[in-house]
C-alpha cells in the first residue's frame, strides 16, 4: 500500500495501527505460471496466495503474492517490513503495530521472538489450545478484508500470467477498499445511504490528497490537545448560566457517540438532546430537514421577536 493513501486514511481518523492482524487466503490460478503452486485446500489444483496485514479497521497496510502451496509464516515478517512509514502528530513516522493478531497458522517461537525485536507484541494462538482465547475479536477484521477484496471477480480467480500484474490488481482493490473506508464514515448507520451524495467523500477525497495538506492536518490535531484544559471553564459556564442548549446527534455516530451528546444534560438542566435514531456521523448529509426544522423550533422558542 501506498504511504500517501495510508496518509489519507490517517488524516480521516480511520487508521489504528496500536492493533493489526495478518492473514492469508487462497485463490485458484487459471493461467499463472510465476507465483503458483498446488493448492493444499483446492486438491492440489494450481492456486496463489494472497497474504495481507491490516490495522484494527481492516484497512490494508501491506499485501504480497505467493504460490498456493507457500507457508503463510513466510510471509509474516516481509508483510511487517513492508508497512510504509506513516507521518504521525509527533516523532518519526510510525510503520510498526503494538501487537499483532494471527491465527494458530503463524504459531512459530521463532517468529514470536522476531516480532519482539521490532517491538511488536505477538498475539498469536497456540496450536492444541482449546478456543476461546479471545483473540478472533480483533483477527476478524482481516477475514472481513479478504471478503472486501474477493468481491473483485479478477481477485477470486486469478487470470494473469504475470504475478506482477496480478499483484498490480490485488495493490490497487486495496486503494479502493481505503476509499470505500473514507466512504463510511458519511454513510455508517444512515438507513438510507443512497440519500448521501457520492461528491461528498470524493471531495473529501480530493481535498485531503492535495500537495502539503498532511501537514495542515497533522496541525489541526495537534491543536486538538489545547482542548481538554478548556472543559473545566466551558462546563462551569454551563452550571452557571444555565444557557439554552440543542443538541442533536447521529444515534449511530461511531466517531462522536450518543454519549457526547446526553453529557450536555449533566450541566444543563434544560438541555434538548436529539438523538436521530438512523442518523450517523454527517448528519446534515443524510437529515439535513430534519435538524433545520429541529433547529428553527429551537431559535422560534428562545428569540425575542424583533419588534
Amino acid at each position: 500500500m501506498g504511504e500517501d493513501v495510508l496518509f489519507e486514511a490517517a488524516a480521516a481518523g480511520l487508521l489504528e495501527m496500536d492493533d493489526c492482524a495478518i492473514d492469508g487466503s487462497h485463490v485458484r490460478s487459471l493461467k499463472g505460471r510465476a507465483h503458483t503452486g498446488p493448492s493444499p485446500i483446492d486438491r492440489g489444483r494450481p492456486g496463489s496466495k494472497h497474504h495481507i496485514v491490516v490495522d484494527r479497521r481492516g484497512t490494508p497496510l501491506a499485501v504480497s503474492l505467493t504460490g498456493g502451496n507457500r507457508h503463510d509464516v513466510t510471509q509474516l515478517i516481509p508483510l511487517i517490513d513492508a508497512i510504509p512509514r506513516i507521518r504521525g502528530l509527533r516523532g518519526r513516522p510510525r510503520h510498526r503495530p503494538q501487537r499483532l493478531y494471527a491465527d494458530r497458522g503463524y504459531d512459530f517461537d521463532k517468529y514470536r521472538r522476531l516480532l519482539r525485536r521490532r517491538g511488536i507484541a505477538p498475539k498469536i494462538a497456540r496450536r492444541g489450545a482449546p478456543h476461546g482465547s479471545g483473540l478472533g475479536k480483533t483477527r476478524w477484521v482481516v477475514e472481513r478484508t479478504f471478503a472486501w477484496l474477493h468481491q473483485f471477480k479478477r481477485l477470486r480467480i486469478r487470470y494473469e500470467v504475470r504475478a506482477d500484474l496480478h499483484l498490480g490488481l490485488l495493490q490497487f482493490a486495496c486503494g479502493i477498499t481505503c476509499l470505500r473506508n473514507l466512504r463510511w464514515q458519511y454513510t455508517h448507520g444512515v438507513a438510507e445511504p443512497e440519500l448521501v451524495d457520492p461528491d461528498t467523500w470524493a471531495t473529501d477525497h480530493r481535498e485531503i490528497s492535495r500537495p502539503g495538506l498532511d501537514r495542515i492536518q497533522l496541525d489541526l490535531f495537534r491543536d486538538y490537545a489545547t482542548n481538554p484544559p478548556l472543559y473545566p471553564r466551558l462546563h462551569e459556564y454551563f452550571r452557571t448560566r444555565q444557557v439554552p442548549l440543542l443538541a442533536i446527534w447521529g444515534a449511530k455516530d461511531e466517531i462522536f457517540g450518543p454519549d457526547g451528546a446526553r453529557a450536555f444534560a449533566k450541566d444543563l438542566e434544560n438541555a434538548q438532546i436529539q438523538l436521530i435514531p438512523d442518523g450517523g456521523h454527517f448528519l446534515l448529509e443524510s437529515h439535513l430537514d430534519t435538524v433545520a426544522d429541529a433547529m428553527r423550533t429551537f431559535l422560534g422558542q428562545h428569540l425575542s421577536p424583533r419588534a
